[in-house]
């Protein structure tokens, strides 16, 4: 599956793939030596390249340190941050928290 999914990341802009859910079983141990964390590690700096605006705030949504993209450890090891897996709309941190409040 990986190298499939990496095929369709090295189009570059020609790529829209928006979302990818990880089966939890891929998601239960982080381990940085593997080929899915290497994988997460190329999503991460594909998502990262494009400009993302906030459906809500239209601020650009800018990757830092303390909130990736793709969540590369932790518990939600795998999971993909910012982006609703039912409409594919980014959101900021600040405005999810908001939400959730």
């Amino acid at each position: 599956v990986l190298p499939i999914l990496d095929s369709i990341i090295e189009r570059g802009e020609e790529c829209v793939l928006k979302h990818l859910q990880f089966p939890l079983e891929w998601c239960r141990i982080e381990f940085t030596e593997s080929d899915f964390h290497a994988f997460l590690a190329r999503y991460n700096d594909y998502l990262s390249s494009e400009v993302v605006v906030c459906l809500i705030c239209n601020s650009n949504i800018d990757e830092d340190d303390s909130m990736p993209m793709m969540q590369m450890s932790d518990y939600y090891y795998g999971r993909q941050n910012y982006t609703c897996c039912q409409c594919m709309k980014h959101y900021c941190h600040d405005c999810v928290q908001e939400a959730e409040d």
